[in-house]
């Protein structure tokens, strides 16, 4: 495609050009082919300094995109950013890093300027990167003063506060919004399990069950998911039991969260039924799932059980993932097994600090008659 613009001369029209970039950066992951298309167009449009942003944005280079943004505004220019500039830019400026929660500053102040400060779509991406970057205070200012807040506000205010771990907030904001009259959704409901995992208490999980049913949701897989690995965590082993069995389909997460919590609980026998129940019902099990019945395995020092479970392992191509490698060596170690152990241990072509502790505790634990 690129070959038939080129030669007929109209690589260095904008409208063909947004369409390379957007094809190099988004398909292929091209950025400097993006980056030599944009470079041949004379008077890039809004269109074509969007594409180019959103471009470096996607593929990682935030700092580039933002560069990109001075750049279209500048004396040489003279372009306006527009709805799509923003978003795409907000979108972008979130987590730890300082320099993400500063330029998300100055797009805030940007647009504070501009008729954008109105659209209801970009304040509700300004609440949600400053709530992504762990300025939940900015974003509760922002939010609270919103004479209109629709789904979206709401949703996004209440995942930040349960995922920064304020699960009391959460909740209260979600009682405020169904108050409101308006009705939660998928999203909404998963970040509220989120903040109920982290308070840890069952009064809060019922309530919020009870919304989720009378919504309609239950038996939708993410949130039945999350259903499980909230009872679990709030050590409600009958209720979490009670949701798995109801659930008409079920994952690789669902059977890991019901073997998880049954392994915290220590009921290993259960974990480990629970584990063959998951493979006659064809789920093939990930690490995570084989990490919680190796400690089961362990707890229970059931050796042959384990090897099998090592066997498996060995099949689905997951025997040099470094955890399993240290599950495997502590297995077999409590089953006295130090020769099995160490025979994990030599296999491991990368070794951390994790794995050598493991080895040596294997060997403490053995005594010098047994080594």
């Amino acid at each position: 495609i690129h070959g038939v613009i080129v030669s007929n001369g109209l690589d260095s029209v904008s409208v063909f050009g947004d369409y390379l970039i957007r094809l190099y950066s988004s398909i292929h992951g091209n950025l400097e082919a993006s980056a030599q298309v944009f470079i041949r167009i004379p008077h890039p449009s809004i269109y074509t300094w969007n594409a180019i942003i959103s471009a470096h944005a996607k593929l990682g280079e935030e700092s580039s995109a933002m560069a990109l943004f001075y750049r279209m505004m500048d004396k040489d220019h003279h372009i306006k950013p527009n709805r799509i500039t923003f978003l795409t830019l907000l979108k972008k400026c979130h987590g730890c890093d300082p320099r993400a929660r500063i330029e998300g500053m100055i797009l805030h102040d940007y647009i504070f300027r501009t008729e954008h400060i109105a659209d209801v779509a970009i304040l509700n991406t300004i609440i949600d990167m400053y709530a992504k970057c762990g300025c939940l205070t900015e974003a509760y200012s922002i939010f609270d003063k919103l004479p209109f807040k629709d789904l979206v506000t709401w949703s996004v205010m209440i995942s930040g506060y349960a995922h920064l771990g304020f699960g009391l907030n959460a909740l209260e904001l979600l009682e405020k919004m169904i108050e409101s009259g308006l009705q939660p959704c998928k999203i909404t409901y998963l970040s509220a399990l989120k903040a109920c995992c982290n308070i840890q208490q069952v009064r809060y999980a019922h309530l919020l069950h009870t919304h989720i049913v009378l919504s309609g949701l239950e038996s939708e897989i993410n949130l039945g998911t999350s259903l499980v690995d909230m009872y679990c965590k709030c050590c409600n082993l009958v209720d979490a039991h009670r949701v798995f069995d109801q659930l008409p389909i079920r994952n690789v997460v669902t059977w890991s969260s019901i073997i998880i919590g049954y392994m915290h609980e220590g009921l290993y026998t259960t974990c480990l039924q629970f584990f063959t129940q998951m493979q006659q019902e064809d789920i093939a099990p990930d690490v995570i799932v084989f990490s919680n019945v190796l400690k089961a395995c362990s707890n229970l020092k059931a050796l042959e059980q384990g090897r099998l479970v090592h066997k498996q392992i060995r099949k689905s191509g997951f025997a040099i993932e470094i955890a399993l490698a240290v599950d495997l060596v502590e297995f077999y170690g409590r089953c006295r097994s130090l020769e099995e152990a160490h025979s994990v241990f030599d296999t491991v072509p990368r070794r951390n600090v994790m794995l050598w502790a493991a080895l040596i505790s294997v060997y403490v634990g053995c005594g010098p008659e047994e080594t």
